[in-house]
């Protein structure tokens, strides 16, 4: 008889798409210790092989060995009796292979004979097909009046900026018979933000889908603007944006298109900067910014590829760091460069990049990092190391990273833990946590999560709820 047993089998993990092509999702099994002595688990993952034939373990040198963390540990300790959960999270990057990849969950009895594991039924990853992103070219320009760009559509796109538009989408503070759909003229989306997503939605202008958005301070009024881009036909963008999300737009430089660009403030002039990675001979990735998105490329230090990053001020200096992981034994060792110009600097040890979020939940200026772990009652544990140094706090118990957006809410200074409900009328009950540490309170009621954005539009210094309603 084997120590252990599987008592769930678990449905195929599903993956969900999030930001710069990475996808992610987890699927959980609960293990049961039915010996009469404790004993030590060990877990990991088998693949099926394509060509069939029983599943083996996964080289380290295969791009599958990093999709996967288990949570809580590789290796637990469980009484007589116990059951404990086990969460498999996948995460990876839009270079992960397309198809369907067939895994197993094994648990090994560390204190036993070599036959005393056990395997879960078989779960499914399937990976979709990403379109392929085109090559940012390597120099940017600036250019008032390029060549073969489409100035028709930016004049037609300033125009409907300035005029605004007519009808309104109602938020409610509580529930109710369902939010009537809203009707927007044929042709551009309507740009609307809810402030503190508690109250009505206010009209901004109007222009391309939130997918083809990104949201920065590029004019240093503590407002949020509205960045897009526009194809030139030529491999390279025209940089746009527009004030506060309801000003005509206004052309930055020429440069690569959106999916290449990151937002930062890498100088610390408190406007939004553009920033780009292009590869270099050595294998690795040059970094570089255009201040403002007006000024021309300046490198700053040579690292992972844009895929790799991530962005926070962790030594709270006002300048956007450079986050990235390496991996170690048993999990990430967390590393970022001040402002992008290195050295890069060794923070805490912890889970991979993509089961990371990123926010201020102790309200002093510096970037913390967020994780999760299943709660042994039921649900997940919201965690954060502050400034990306320190070991973790707990903050509540609540959704899993993949349903929470970040943001101020309160205005206090401290990252809030935003999630949306869905409702029987195919609305959505948006509430926040107070610092990731309170009980949800309601917010207002509005579109799903997938369709909001969020930034400070009012420049009242709370977050606010953003949708571009289309027709």
């Amino acid at each position: 008889m084997t120590t252990f047993e599987i008592d769930d089998s678990p449905a195929n993990l599903e993956l969900k798409s999030g930001l710069g092509g990475r996808r992610s999702g987890s699927t959980a099994f609960t293990v049961h210790n039915r010996a009469p002595a404790a004993a030590t688990a060990r877990f990991d993952l088998l693949a099926a092989p394509q060509t069939g034939g029983p599943p083996v373990e996964i080289p380290p040198d295969d791009p599958r060995a990093g999709w996967f963390t288990i949570a809580p540990d590789r290796e637990q300790r469980l009484e007589v009796g116990a059951r404990l959960p086990v969460t498999v999270n996948a995460a990876m990057g839009d270079d992960a292979p397309p198809g369907d990849h067939t895994f197993y969950l094994r648990v090994v009895n560390t204190e036993g004979t070599d036959d005393d594991f056990v395997l879960s039924q078989a779960f499914r990853v399937s990976v979709p097909s990403l379109p392929p992103t085109p090559a940012p070219p390597e120099i940017l320009r600036t250019d008032p009046q390029p060549r073969k760009f489409p100035w028709p559509q930016l004049i037609l796109l300033s125009v409907v900026l300035i005029g605004g538009a007519s009808g309104l989408l109602k938020l409610r503070h509580s529930p109710g018979s369902g939010a009537a759909a809203p009707r927007v003229a044929a042709g551009l989306c309507q740009w609307r933000y809810s402030p503190g997503g508690r109250a009505d939605f206010k009209d901004l202008g109007r222009g391309p889908p939130l997918a083809q958005l990104r949201f920065g301070d590029f004019d240093g009024d503590r407002r949020t603007d509205v960045f897009l881009v526009v194809d030139r036909g030529d491999g390279s963008a025209q940089w746009m944006f527009s004030r506060g999300g309801q000003g005509p737009l206004e052309p930055l430089a020429v440069g690569p298109p959106l999916a290449a660009l990151r937002l930062g403030d890498f100088d610390g002039d408190r406007r939004t900067d553009v920033f780009t990675a292009t590869a270099r001979s050595d294998g690795s990735s040059q970094w570089r910014f255009s201040s403002g998105g007006t000024a021309p490329f300046k490198d700053l230090s040579a690292g992972p590829p844009l895929d790799q990053l991530r962005f926070g001020d962790f030594d709270g200096d006002g300048r956007t760091d450079v986050f990235f992981t390496t991996a170690e034994a048993g999990g990430a060792r967390w590393r970022m460069s001040p402002g992008g110009t290195g050295p890069a600097q060794n923070l805490a040890f912890g889970p991979p990049l993509e089961t990371l979020d990123f926010g201020d939940f102790d309200g002093d200026g510096k970037t913390d990092v967020f994780s999760t772990a299943p709660e042994p009652s039921g649900g997940t544990r919201w965690l954060f190391s502050a400034g990306g140094a320190g070991n973790f706090q707990q903050l509540a118990v609540g959704p899993p990273l993949q349903n929470l957006r970040f943001g101020d809410f309160l205005g206090d200074g401290r990252t809030d833990v935003f999630s949306a409900v869905p409702q029987a009328d195919g609305s959505a009950q948006w509430v926040a946590s107070a610092g990731g540490r309170e009980n949800f309170s309601n917010l207002a009621i509005g579109p799903g999560l997938s369709e909001l954005g969020f930034g400070d539009f009012d420049g009242d210094g709370k977050t606010d709820v953003f949708v571009s309603v289309c027709p």
